[in-house]
C-alpha cells in the first residue's frame, strides 16, 4: 500500500498508544491545584503542547518562563505515574517493527521524557528520530514538528505518511504537505482529504518506495 511513501511519521497519544483518559485525569489534578475549570482543558488539550494547553486555560498567569517550566514538571511527574493505565492501539507494535529503523519517526506534542519513558514501559520500538515539545517552538497545529522531522530523516515532506488522531496534528500534517492517514481518536467520521481511516492497525502494512 501507498507505495510512493518513503517514510512513516507517527504521532504518539491517541495515534499508538491510548493515553487520552490517562491524561484527562492528569489535566482535571493539576486544574484542581489551582483553582481552574478543566472542562475548556479537556476540550481542547488532546494533540497540543503542555505549555500551550496552560497558555489557553490560564492566560498570562505562568508566562514567566520559570514559572511555566515548574508547570510542566508537575504535569510530567503527574502524568508519569500510573502508567498501567496506558495500553497499546492494537497492532501499532507489530506494524512498528515492521518498518525499516530509518524511514520512522516519532512526532508528538509530549515530552520526550514520557514519550521514551511509555514506549519503553510499553515494550514498543524507539525509534532513531522523535521530535517532541522539547524540540520545537511552535507546537501542534503548526507544521514545525513534522517538517522538522522529514528533514532529520532526510525525505522532502511530499513523501512522508503522517498518521496522526487529533485536529491540530492534521492540520500540523497538512500544512507541512505530507500524506495523511487517521486513525480514530477523537474524531469519529472519515476525513474526505485523508489516504484512509483506520480504526487500528491490525491487517495494515506499507510498502515503501525506495
Amino acid at each position: 500500500m501507498f507505495p510512493r511513501y518513503k517514510a512513516c511519521l507517527f504521532d504518539l497519544d491517541g495515534t499508538l498508544i491510548r493515553s487520552t483518559s490517562h491524561f484527562d485525569s492528569v489535566w482535571i489534578g493539576w486544574a484542581a491545584l489551582h483553582g481552574i475549570d478543566p472542562a475548556p482543558i479537556l476540550a481542547t488539550h488532546h494533540g497540543r503542547r503542555m505549555e500551550d494547553t496552560i497558555r489557553h486555560a490560564t492566560g498570562s498567569r505562568f508566562d514567566r518562563p520559570d514559572s511555566m517550566a515548574e508547570q510542566i514538571d508537575t504535569i510530567i511527574t503527574m502524568a508519569a505515574s500510573n502508567p498501567d493505565t496506558l495500553s497499546i492501539i492494537d497492532g501499532a507494535r507489530e506494524f512498528l517493527q515492521s518498518l525499516p529503523k530509518d524511514r520512522w519517526a516519532i512526532v508528538s506534542s509530549n515530552h520526550l521524557f514520557l514519550v521514551k519513558s511509555w514506549l519503553t514501559y510499553l515494550d514498543m520500538p524507539l525509534p532513531d528520530v522523535i521530535i517532541a515539545a522539547d524540540d520545537v517552538s511552535r507546537g501542534k497545529p503548526d507544521p514545525e514538528g513534522y517538517l522538522k522531522a522529514c528533514a532529520t530523516l532526510g525525505f522532502d515532506p511530499q513523501d512522508c505518511l503522517v498518521f496522526e488522531d487529533a485536529p491540530a496534528g492534521i492540520k500540523a500534517a497538512r500544512s507541512a504537505g505530507c500524506g495523511l492517514m487517521i486513525i480514530e481518536g477523537t474524531l469519529k467520521a472519515p476525513v474526505p482529504d485523508a489516504e484512509g481511516w483506520m480504526r487500528d492497525y491490525r491487517g495494515f502494512g506499507v510498502e515503501l518506495a525506495g
